[in-house]
């Protein structure tokens, strides 16, 4: 951004950032048809109730953390995000008499950003599992109504 002077070490940052976005965005296009083969898969054969587990972990340990991070409050880590992403290097800290873009991207920026993805993501692994609870249930039902007969064959 040309309005705002960044120092080296700013810069490098962005550009960390900016390498780590496209790997979410490549990580994402190559997820993507397999995602909806199974997603397609699933609901035709009404078998989501089989990763019931998978989706109920996917849920739960985002918001373990989530209740870690309010327990040590975002600050703090909003920092050990920074030292998970970007080991061994300080150059997400930002000087606002060098990078006067602090000032536009300030804490509550991303707080904001972490709050609307967290409950981005947590709407849909809640939903795909009550999509899956209800299969289950759909299916108990049904084998209830019509259960399985099972041929004894007797060798007199």
């Amino acid at each position: 951004m040309p309005d705002f002077p960044s120092s080296t070490d700013g810069l490098k940052h962005f550009r960390d950032v900016k390498h780590l976005f496209h790997l979410a965005q490549a990580v994402f296009v190559v997820l993507l048809y397999p995602s909806w083969r199974f997603w397609k898969n699933s609901r035709a054969e009404k078998s989501l109730f089989l990763h019931q587990r998978a989706f109920t972990l996917a849920a739960v340990l985002p918001v373990l953390i989530a209740v870690a991070g309010l327990l040590i409050g975002f600050d703090q880590f909003f920092t050990l995000f920074h030292e998970v992403l970007f080991p061994g290097d300080s150059t997400w800290l930002f000087n606002p008499a060098t990078d006067p873009i602090i000032w536009v991207l300030p804490e509550e920026f991303f707080l904001h950003c972490f709050i609307i993805f967290f409950v981005t993501y947590e709407v849909i692994m809640i939903g795909l599992l009550v999509i899956a609870r209800r299969q289950l249930a759909k299916r108990l039902q049904d084998q209830q109504k019509h259960p399985k007969t099972i041929k004894v064959e007797r060798n007199d």
